[in-house]
């Protein structure tokens, strides 16, 4: 799922789309979708978002979309996000010491 806010002009998005909305917006569009659950709704007809709103959108959806240029990603929760530990965790190596702490040759 990738929230973008509406910019510039209105967007639309045809029949069949899949859209995760907050109650306001599905309230004010009711006669437009059916509830999948969990915010996320399917367009039974063109339905228009103005500048300002934020929506969710699962996958690819330029297919859908009129005036793609007037969407902003501002979140994307299918990306993982790593962290410092994470990307020195990945990058160190582990490896098994030549010799014993008495100096002998360590056990394999």
């Amino acid at each position: 799922m990738r929230i973008y806010r509406v910019i510039g002009k209105p967007i639309s998005f045809p029949a069949g789309a899949v859209l995760q909305l907050s109650e306001s917006q599905a309230e004010v569009r009711k006669r437009h979708l059916q509830p999948l659950g969990d915010g996320r709704f399917i367009t039974g007809e063109r339905t228009d978002f103005i500048a300002g709103e934020e929506i969710g959108i699962d996958g690819e959806f330029n297919l859908f979309v009129t005036r793609v240029q007037n969407l902003e990603l501002i979140q994307d929760l299918e990306k993982p996000e790593s962290g410092p530990a994470v990307v020195e965790a990945s990058a160190a190596k582990i490896e098994k010491p030549e010799k014993d702490s008495k100096g002998k040759k360590a056990k394999e």
